[in-house]
């Protein structure tokens, strides 16, 4: 097969996407908007990418208005990348922007597949995003999400293709469940200290300031506990005041600020760890839940509606229906002093990871999917 991909070049999520294609033997390509992190660009041997020039600012708003007035020169860029290309598949991940360019190159089979806050929010909250969420869900020959209920979010704006639970997966050659003290040994942790690690990010969806103020709590109990943070790539000046809080508070020797973690490394950190903690206001099927579970790490979680698909309470992860610093020091402490507990959500975790969330297995289905649609077209 040749694919042609539009999505953006710098996600992890992506690039294992198309790391699987090539090393299954496809044609794959990659047209982006985003220049990709220079370490990721060089991992993704076998990958042609086309950049589109990036103007994009921290003002959601400014972007859109952006993006209209360059649009013909966008799209005439694409086109001429399809036509020389002539794929069999065009694939966009996102609604907006890379979707709805996919869906007005007039190319088919033509796949989406809705990411974060497109359909689960924005196109609830703005007009303008509701009607290009039905104008591209209308114009794809299937859809895809890592969520059921994205896909509710899809029949509500018009979705009448096929649609798919493919999931990002777990590469569980990659997380292993067993334990390395190479990050204790590096950040000076006792291999007997409890440790939490949390990678989530401090804007306020996440809740941060809910896990801060549980430390003290959790260190009342637990007085060698640790906390291991870690931010998104773009998450600095959020990551900087979460740093001051700590230092206000004096929790300076229990927490640890690791900066940006680069993917590969995600497996050392989960090793080192106790405990993951994951208890935003609003999520759709997060990734590093699935690596911490394949790790061998108890979950944390906030009980949201995706969760319904494959989380269970007390059994493959500890969940949480009010979010408030005093239920997740209790969660914490809990799971601590349960060592039953704690090795049967292990247990459980281990097999949902491969039951339901294998990187391999659902790649093949997606895999299968695209030859179908070949064989259709």
């Amino acid at each position: 097969m040749k694919i042609v991909y539009i999505a953006n070049a710098g996600s992890v999520h992506f690039i294992r996407w198309y790391e699987y294609f090539i090393n299954r033997g496809h044609q794959v390509y990659l047209i982006s908007s985003s220049p990709a992190i220079l370490e990721y660009k060089i991992d993704i041997k076998g990958l042609k990418t086309f950049y589109l020039p990036d103007y994009k600012t921290h003002n959601r708003k400014l972007n859109f208005v952006i993006n209209t007035i360059r649009l013909p020169i966008i799209l005439n860029k694409i086109k001429k990348i399809i036509k020389q290309i002539n794929p069999d598949i065009l694939h966009a991940h996102q609604v907006y922007a890379e979707g709805f360019w996919a869906a007005l190159t007039g190319f088919h089979p033509l796949i989406i597949t809705p990411m974060g806050a497109d359909v689960d929010t924005l196109a609830y909250q703005y007009y303008i995003y509701r009607k290009i969420s039905k104008f591209v869900l209308k114009k794809a020959d299937l859809v895809t999400q890592d969520s059921l209920t994205g896909k509710t979010h899809c029949i509500n704006f018009g979705m009448k293709s096929p649609f798919e639970l493919i999931q990002n997966g777990v590469d569980t050659k990659h997380f292993k469940c067993e334990k390395n003290n190479f990050i204790r040994e590096k950040l000076g942790i006792a291999e007997s200290d409890p440790v939490v690690f949390y990678a989530r990010g401090f804007v306020e969806l996440y809740n941060a300031d809910k896990i801060i103020e549980a430390i003290p709590i959790i260190l009342k109990t637990l007085p060698n506990c640790k906390f291991i943070f870690s931010r998104h790539a773009s998450d600095v000046a959020e990551d900087l005041k979460a740093q001051e809080l700590i230092k206000r508070m004096g929790l300076e020797k229990s927490v640890f600020f690791t900066g940006f973690i680069h993917h590969k490394e995600m497996p050392l950190y989960f090793q080192s760890a106790d405990f993951y903690i994951s208890v935003p206001k609003i999520d759709n099927s997060p990734c590093s839940v699935y690596e911490a579970m394949a790790s061998g790490v108890p979950v944390i979680l906030s009980k949201l509606p995706w969760t319904e698909y494959a989380m269970r309470d007390r059994e493959n992860t500890y969940m949480l229906e009010n979010i408030t610093s005093e239920n997740i020091a209790e969660a914490v402490i809990n799971l601590y002093k349960n060592k039953t507990l704690r090795d049967k959500i292990i247990k459980n975790a281990l097999a949902t990871i491969e039951e339901k969330f294998s990187y391999q297995k659902n790649m093949k289905r997606m895999e299968e999917l695209m030859l179908g649609l070949i064989r259709k077209s």
